[in-house]
């Protein structure tokens, strides 16, 4: 594996975590706000 190449995995990986605890923020601001309401 190339220097560049490991480099893009791992900016892959970090991307992906970033995105999933978004979607997790997401959903839980969805839930409260609905048991709010």
């Amino acid at each position: 594996m190339k220097n560049s190449e490991y480099l893009e995995h791992n900016l892959k990986l970090k991307f992906n975590m970033e995105t999933e605890q978004l979607i997790d923020r997401e959903t839980l601001i969805k839930t409260c706000y609905i048991s709010i309401l």
